[in-house]
C-alpha cells in the first residue's frame, strides 16, 4: 500500500466533539465528509480627494463560522445520537478535534437538525449544525459592560453625524439653499411614509409632529440654521427609536425608512448635488446609529436570531458605506474645495456603534437558545414530544384554559393548529428551542 502524504497524511479518522463542562465534558467520536468554513475580516476603507489609492484600517477578524455535517455510524449510532441530542441542551461551549484543522475550542452551537431516516439510513445517523467561535478564555467582557459602551458609541456616532452633515452643507446662494430645502423635503417624506408601519406611532405622534415643524420652520429662513436642524433631524431619529418594543422589527423600521430615500442623491457632482449627498448621508448615519441602538431590545429568542440580526445590520453599514463612496466618485474631477468627501469626520464612530451592536448581540447569543430540529419516526402526541424533550411546565391560562407552558411553547413553535395539537404523522419534521 502506497505511503500517504500531504494533507492525507495528517488528516485525522474523524471528528470529535467535546460537549460542555455542565455536561460531564462528554466525547462523541463521529465521521465526517467536508464542510465550509467561514471567516471575515472587517476593513476600514477611506479614500482621501485628490490622492491615488485606498487608506486601508484593519479591524480585526471576526469569529469564525462553522458548518459541520457528521454522522455516527457505530453499531448503537441511534442510541449515540439520542446522547449527542440530549448534550445540545446544555450550556457552555463545545471543543472539537477538526479532522483537519485540530483542536477548536470555545465553539456555540446555534443551530442543529437532526436527519431521522430509519429505512434509507439505517446504518447511521446524521446532524448539520452550525457553529460559532467565540473569543479566546480570558477576552470576554460582560454584557452590562458592552451595553454601556454600545451606548457611547452611539451617542458620539450621532454627534459626528451631525458634525459631518454642517461639514458638507453649501448655503451660500439661494440655489444651494433650495437644493438643501428639496433635498430635506425628500427625506422628511420617506420617514413619514415609513412611519405609518409603526404600531406604536401613536406614543411618538405630538413629538414627531414638533419635529417635523421644527424643521420646516428651520428652512423657511435663509440663510437656515443649520445647527438647529441637526438638532432636529436627530431628536426625530431618537423619537423613533423610542417607540421601538422589539429589535427586529425596529431594525426592519429603520432600513425600511432609509429604502423610501432612494430619490435624494443626484449625479450633479456640483453644490446642489453635495447638498442632496450630505443629506442622504446624514439620515443613512442617523438610520446605523439607531440600529446599533435597537439591539438592546427584547425580541430575540434564538442564537440563530442573533445571529442573523447581526449579520442583518453589518450588512447595512456595508451597504451605506458602499454607497456614499459611490456618491463621492461623482466628485471626483470637481475642484478639490467643492468636493463631497463622504464620512471623513464620522466613520469612525458609525463603525463603533456598528461594531459595538455587532458585539453585543454575539455575546448576548451565548445566553438565547439553541434550534433543534428533527424528524419523529412514528405517530406522536405534540403534549408527549414536549414533555419528553422539555419536561412539563407551568399550567398557564390560554383562552380561558389551563395549559401546560412547554405544550403552548411546542405548538406555537411549529404553529400546530386543529387536529395537529393533538397528533402529527410520522415523518414530521418538528423544532423546540432549548
Amino acid at each position: 500500500m502506497a505511503e500517504l502524504k500531504g494533507p492525507e497524511k495528517r488528516l485525522r479518522d474523524a471528528l470529535q466533539l467535546v460537549s460542555p463542562n455542565s455536561d460531564g465534558n462528554k466525547i462523541y467520536i463521529a465521521k465526517w465528509i467536508g464542510d465550509p468554513i467561514n471567516k471575515e475580516k472587517k476593513l476600514g476603507l477611506f479614500d482621501s480627494p485628490k490622492t491615488k489609492g485606498t487608506k486601508v484600517q484593519d479591524l480585526e477578524i471576526k469569529g469564525a463560522l462553522h458548518q459541520l455535517t457528521f454522522f455516527f455510524d457505530d453499531e448503537d449510532h441511534d442510541e449515540t445520537a439520542g446522547k449527542f441530542w440530549k448534550s445540545l441542551d446544555f450550556k457552555g461551549s463545545w471543543a472539537i478535534v477538526h479532522p483537519l484543522l485540530g483542536p477548536i475550542s470555545n465553539l456555540y452551537m446555534s443551530r442543529a437538525t437532526w436527519e431521522v431516516e430509519p429505512v434509507r439510513s439505517a446504518s447511521f445517523t446524521t446532524f448539520n449544525t452550525n457553529w460559532i467561535e467565540g473569543l479566546p478564555d480570558g477576552t470576554t467582557v460582560s454584557i452590562s459592560e458592552i451595553k454601556t459602551n454600545l451606548r457611547a458609541a452611539a451617542d458620539d456616532s450621532d454627534l459626528s453625524a451631525g458634525d459631518q452633515f454642517e461639514s458638507n452643507i453649501l448655503t451660500d446662494t439661494f440655489e444651494q439653499f433650495n437644493s438643501l430645502v428639496s433635498a430635506t423635503g425628500k427625506a422628511s417624506n420617506a420617514i413619514k411614509k415609513g412611519l405609518r408601519k409603526f404600531e406604536n406611532l401613536q406614543l411618538i405622534n405630538p413629538r414627531l409632529e414638533a419635529l417635523f415643524n421644527g424643521i420646516a420652520s428651520t428652512l423657511e429662513s435663509f440663510p437656515p440654521d443649520i445647527s438647529a436642524l441637526v438638532s432636529q433631524f436627530t431628536g426625530l431619529y431618537q423619537a423613533i427609536g423610542l417607540a421601538q418594543n422589539n429589535a427586529a422589527g425596529a431594525i426592519d423600521n429603520f432600513i425600511n425608512i432609509i429604502s423610501g430615500q432612494d430619490d435624494i442623491i443626484t449625479d450633479d457632482p456640483g453644490p446642489n448635488g453635495r447638498n442632496a449627498a450630505a443629506v442622504a448621508e446624514f439620515n443613512l448615519s442617523l438610520a446605523n446609529t439607531q440600529i446599533a441602538r435597537s439591539v438592546t431590545l427584547p425580541g430575540l429568542v434564538t442564537r440563530e436570531q442573533a445571529i442573523e440580526t447581526a449579520t442583518t445590520i453589518n450588512d447595512y453599514f456595508t451597504t451605506m458605506t458602499n454607497t456614499l463612496d459611490a456618491v463621492g466618485e461623482n466628485f471626483a474631477d470637481t475642484p478639490i474645495e467643492n468636493q463631497y468627501v463622504p464620512q471623513s469626520i464620522s466613520f469612525g464612530d458609525q463603525f463603533s456603534a456598528n461594531k459595538a451592536a455587532i458585539q453585543f448581540l454575539l455575546n448576548s447569543a451565548l445566553d438565547l437558545k439553541v434550534e433543534k430540529r428533527f424528524t419523529i419516526k412514528i405517530e406522536r402526541s405534540p403534549l408527549e414530544i414536549a414533555w419528553t424533550e422539555l419536561g412539563m411546565g407551568e399550567f398557564i391560562e390560554q383562552d380561558g384554559i389551563q395549559i401546560d407552558q412547554n405544550f403552548a411553547d411546542f405548538c406555537e413553535w411549529n404553529s400546530l393548529h386543529g387536529a395537529d395539537i393533538m397528533w402529527l404523522p410520522s415523518q414530521t419534521e418538528v423544532r423546540i428551542f432549548v
